[in-house]
């Protein structure tokens, strides 16, 4: 199972932030939302004991009002005080029945609803003049206040559950908070480890370094983040400083924009533009077969050894590469590619993958491999080798996908390759526009027999720019690189001083007037 872990100590102070807020923010919310039902409940409550409390006295009073109103009624005998005592019997009863709803236990309600059935019936004045003494006056106003007291009751015990689901909703809020004080206190400790920690190990391997004492070889268990500045640059002590937990290595003389490029990967802040500053010369050849690997392995030569550039030269031919015999060379890919990890590409990880040839010059092929980059993985991962070496030079194999048409299109300098033939005249009558800055050159190469060929004119028609060289071919050239190992640009030969030429055509040094390997 793949540890994930975070690659600056800012992103563990961060999420160890956010993780240890988590807990404290769920802890708000579920004390907000109980505070919020218990003032409801509180709310509530205390509006249903008020109404309640009101509603039992007003049918005391009630049934003191009915009681006068009746007895004036059989002294006086008026209708109008036979209305009113009616208007006052309709308004007990409804206040009766709101009040059973809210009180329905209470055993007086059956006797009052007898009582009411008397009241009913002393309506005729004859009868209400006999029952004016009756000591059903009495029992009635004994029977409201009986139910007074069992609403002042019922309300007491309403505030006595209040106050234990106060008591209850307090206990639970105490054990919620002790449960995220603990778990927030746990992962304070955690979190601080995790800094601590690799600072430690980091801490140790460096004294170990002047000590005399062999460093751990394990890797730092956590965030690592050391960058070292040193003067030698190479790849021996690259792999080195990485076996012993450094991240990045910058000999001197510092290059500010790869420094900077570090220090903004190790606060975890993405790069908004590329910092590219070398030149990304794309060479194209209008068929197989027509020597672009050849100009390419030996332009990069030529660039690195007598213009002294650092030169990265990147094959995307991953199946089969050419370069290593071109350049007197061994096959040794290295076990990692800089296509597999082009989300952590930089310095370190270029210098890992390159394969090395002289002081200024690194391959970059593979074999039995497949180029499987989108387009802006690709661009992406060229704008960063760019950042790190002064010349980049690809050799495109073809242009049928469309990662490498959209790096096509990013090339400072594209150079199209052809063999005079009527294939190259129609790949060239199609050419891909890229950028107003962006540099073509043409260049033409006699690697097939004079019958059959296309007029350079033809060629240059169809194209809207002239030829910028013309490679004589060279049998004994490719022979004696091929078996003796030793490169083609460094022998005495005429193919040897077009592609020389063209060098310094590349670096603007090219006598003026003149042109090597011309066409007539």
């Amino acid at each position: 199972m793949t540890k994930v872990r975070p690659r600056s100590l800012l992103q563990v102070v961060l999420m160890g932030f956010v993780l240890v807020l988590m807990p404290l923010g769920g802890m708000i919310w579920h004390d907000s939302q109980a505070l919020s039902h218990l003032g409801q409940l509180t709310s509530d409550e205390m509006e249903r004991a008020v109404r309640d409390t009101r509603r039992a006295t007003l049918l005391t009073t009630q049934a003191i009002d009915l009681e006068r109103t009746l007895r004036r009624y059989a002294v006086l005998g008026d209708e109008r005080i036979l209305g009113s005592y009616q208007q006052q019997l309709a308004r007990y009863r409804e206040l009766l029945a709101t009040h059973r709803q809210s009180i329905p236990d209470a055993a007086a309600y059956t006797d009052l609803e007898a009582i009411l059935a008397w009241l009913d019936g002393l309506q005729d004045l004859r009868k209400a003049r006999q029952e004016a003494t009756s000591p059903n006056f009495t029992q009635f106003n004994e029977l409201n206040q009986q139910l007074e007291v069992v609403t002042r009751s019922q309300v007491d015990e309403h505030v006595a559950g209040m106050r234990a689901a106060i008591a209850e909703l307090r206990e639970e809020i105490w054990w919620v908070s002790g449960f995220v004080a603990g778990l927030s206190l746990l992962l304070v400790l955690l979190f601080t480890y995790l800094i601590i920690h690799p600072v430690r190990q980091i801490e140790s391997r460096i004294l170990s370094l002047g000590a005399g004492v062999e460093p751990d070889q394990r890797p730092v268990d956590g965030p690592a983040e050391l960058v070292l500045l040193g003067e030698r640059g190479d790849v021996a002590l690259f792999r080195w400083l990485i076996s012993v937990g450094v991240d990045d290595y910058y000999p001197a003389p510092l290059d500010p924009d790869a420094l900077r490029a570090g220090l903004l990967r190790l606060l975890g802040v993405p790069l908004v533009t590329s910092l590219r500053k070398g030149r990304v010369i794309c060479v194209v050849g209008a068929a197989g077969g027509v020597g672009t690997s050849t100009v390419c392995a030996n332009l990069a030569l030529e660039l690195a050894e007598q213009h002294h550039r650092q030169v990265a030269l990147l094959d995307l031919n991953l199946y089969h590469s050419r370069h290593p015999i071109l350049l007197g060379s061994d096959y040794a890919p290295p076990g990692e590619q800089w296509w597999q990890a082009t989300d952590r590409l930089d310095g370190t990880l270029l210098a890992h993958t390159a394969h090395q040839l002289g002081s200024r010059l690194f391959l970059f092929y593979d074999e039995g491999a497949e180029l499987v980059l989108g387009a802006e993985q690709l661009v992406a991962a060229v704008n960063v080798m760019a950042e790190h070496y002064s010349t980049l030079i690809i050799d495109v194999p073809d242009l049928r996908s469309h990662g490498l048409r959209a790096l096509l299109q990013e090339a400072d300098v594209v150079i199209w390759l052809h063999d005079f033939s009527l294939g190259a005249l129609r790949l060239l009558g199609n050419l891909p526009k890229g950028g107003q800055a962006q540099r073509h050159l043409l260049v033409g190469n006699h690697c097939r027999g004079k019958e059959g060929r296309v007029p350079a004119t033809e060629l240059e028609r169809v194209c809207g720019q002239p030829h910028a060289a013309v490679l004589p071919y060279d049998h004994g050239a490719f022979v004696r690189a091929e078996r003796a190992g030793m490169a083609l640009i460094k022998q005495k030969s005429k193919l040897a001083r077009a592609i020389k030429w063209l060098a310094a055509e590349l670096v603007g040094t090219q006598p003026a007037g003149r042109r090597r390997g011309g066409l007539r």
